[in-house]
């Protein structure tokens, strides 16, 4: 079982998916293979998404936690045709699926990474001992320069929050 710090990031390269070039595609790896493929992709620097969901057990009286992949054999991926034979190299995959809809998959993949940054962010808080109304405002992206006035928001377009004046990476500090 993988450190929380030692888990792939969601997203390679560190952007929205829907900035992503090229054609999607998703791999289905082999058992228990998903969190390796995408270190694989880290390394040849190819753009995927694994979504991932934070899970917590006990065991002898103590906490466990693990980012566990939020569909179990499947990454999705985003690259040209030498991208898919240099996945498919990695003798990590068992099959490579095409994707007709290619709107349609962004589409439902934004909607699951909006809704993972989210609960990461809420994860982060509570992991800092801090409630929501920490959070100072008005929060500025460093990416973007955007401003928001409301509390408990996070930037969806850098995956950072602000609380008690410092940034935080929403992903990397679960």
């Amino acid at each position: 079982m993988l450190k929380l710090n030692d888990n792939p990031p969601l997203t390679w390269p560190d952007t929205r998916i829907r900035n992503f070039n090229g054609t999607w595609r998703v791999a289905h790896c082999m058992s228990r293979n998903e969190k390796a493929l995408a270190w694989d992709m880290v390394h040849k620097k190819f753009s995927y998404f694994l979504p991932m969901n934070l899970n917590a057990h006990e065991s002898k009286g103590r906490t466990f936690k693990t980012l566990l992949p939020l569909f179990p054999g499947y990454v999705f991926f985003c690259g040209n045709e030498l991208q898919r034979l240099e996945v498919l190299r990695t003798k990590r995959v068992a099959n490579i699926i095409n994707v007709e809809n290619q709107a349609q998959l962004v589409h439902e993949l934004e909607a699951i990474e909006n809704t993972l940054i989210a609960s990461f962010t809420n994860q982060s808080l509570k992991q800092f001992g801090k409630d929501c109304s920490n959070i100072t405002e008005p929060f500025e992206c460093k990416r973007t320069n955007s401003s928001y006035q409301r509390k408990n928001i996070s930037c969806t377009d850098c995956k950072f929050f602000r609380i008690d004046g410092k940034y935080r990476d929403s992903f990397r500090n679960v």
